[in-house]
């Protein structure tokens, strides 16, 4: 198809010379250079049209729900060790970073955590829904920090029951990048103080070269002559209890109107320069873009989560859990097990290593011979 357009693009731009030499030749002919200047306003105008109808106007918007389950006067996440749905529930990635974040957060301001006699709830859960507010931002930066710049593509891989996630370099994209530093993405949001927490100075938003990038609160831009791109985070409310949990952790009505849950929006919204929806370049855009949405779809969706929650609910419903007690016994008769198997094997090896010494020992007779001959 490549050389077919070379062909046709030589074989135009030929008649566009000829055409030309000749009305250069005949420049003092009025009817010839009116007659060429015509028919090239006219091909020019033709070609225009003809190139601005084939333009097509791609753009994508997309949104991912988010919720959160935490204890509505410690603000810590609702977690259970034992129980794995929680765990998948959570978010596989995100469960004990959450955890830390909230920890860090009350140290910063013990008035998170703090109730008063006449504290309503109402003042209790507004608190954490502003805190998990900030924390799924946080955590929505992190991630494309680490695993979808504009100048990388990130192969994400899980292993077979999807209890560990990695992450290597499908190839290397081609957009011109530049990279935004933590600490200048923390100076222009100063209202969020989770992204205090942890600065890692390797952790640097990367974005196309020519981009200007803009923040609000719960919110970034990144715009350029190919892609004008803004992810959103929208609080959509919450209702008390411990949401779909409840019911699979056997919780009574009490015991679940500790929590609160809330849930958040992400809306991803990307526009595609029309006029350069055939350049070279655009592919690695669009790549880029739908590799960003997937990957905060499967860190964030709880969708997704719920779904591989209830996978994990109804595969170890009947399973016994093992108490702390049994874990350290077990862990015990291991270690005595494996003591037992080393001597074991330690005598295996030494009597093997005896026999090999016993079988390559010379034969006298053979030693005089050789030293007859």
């Amino acid at each position: 198809m490549t050389v077919i357009k070379y062909i046709i693009g030589g074989l135009v731009l030929t008649l566009l010379i000829i055409a030309a030499y000749i009305a250069w030749q005949n420049r003092t002919s009025e009817k010839v250079i009116s007659t060429f200047i015509t028919v090239a306003l006219a091909g020019a105008a033709a070609t225009l049209a003809a190139t601005i109808f084939s333009i097509k106007t791609e753009s994508l918007e997309v949104s991912i729900f988010k919720t959160y389950v935490f204890d509505k006067i410690s603000k810590y996440p609702l977690h259970n060790v034992g129980k794995s749905f929680v765990h998948a529930f959570s978010g596989p990635e995100l469960e004990y970073d959450t955890w830390f974040l909230v920890q860090d957060s009350v140290k910063n301001d013990p008035s998170l955590a703090l109730i008063q006699s006449d504290d309503p709830d109402k003042k209790l859960i507004d608190r954490g829904k502003s805190l998990y507010h900030d924390i799924l931002f946080r955590q929505l930066l992190t991630m494309m920090c680490y695993h979808h710049g504009s100048n990388k593509f990130q192969k994400r891989t899980e292993d077979i029951i999807g209890s560990s996630v990695t992450y290597s370099i499908d190839r290397s994209s081609k957009i011109p990048s530049k990279s935004i530093n933590w600490s200048e993405i923390v100076e222009r949001n100063p209202n969020n103080s989770c992204l205090l927490f942890h600065q890692f100075d390797f952790c640097k938003l990367t974005v196309p070269s020519n981009a200007s990038v803009s923040f609000s609160e719960h919110s970034i831009r990144i715009k350029d002559k190919f892609l004008d791109l803004t992810i959103d985070i929208l609080d959509r409310g919450g209702s008390i209890g411990a949401s779909g949990l409840k019911a699979l952790l056997q919780m009574n009505s009490g015991e679940s109107m500790k929590y609160w849950n809330e849930t958040y929006v992400i809306t991803v919204k990307a526009n595609f320069s029309p006029i350069r929806n055939g350049h070279p370049l655009m592919a690695d855009y669009k790549k880029w873009v739908g590799d960003l949405i997937k990957g905060i779809t499967e860190k964030f969706s709880t969708e997704k989560h719920w779904e591989k929650a209830k996978e994990l609910y109804q595969l170890h419903k009947d399973i016994p859990v093992e108490t702390p007690e049994e874990a350290i016994r077990s862990q015990k008769e291991y270690q005595e097990w494996f003591a037992i198997e080393v001597i074991k094997h330690q005598k295996g090896s030494d009597k093997e290593l005896s026999i090999n010494k016993n079988t390559e020992q010379p034969n006298p007779a053979d030693a005089k011979s050789r030293t007859a001959d």
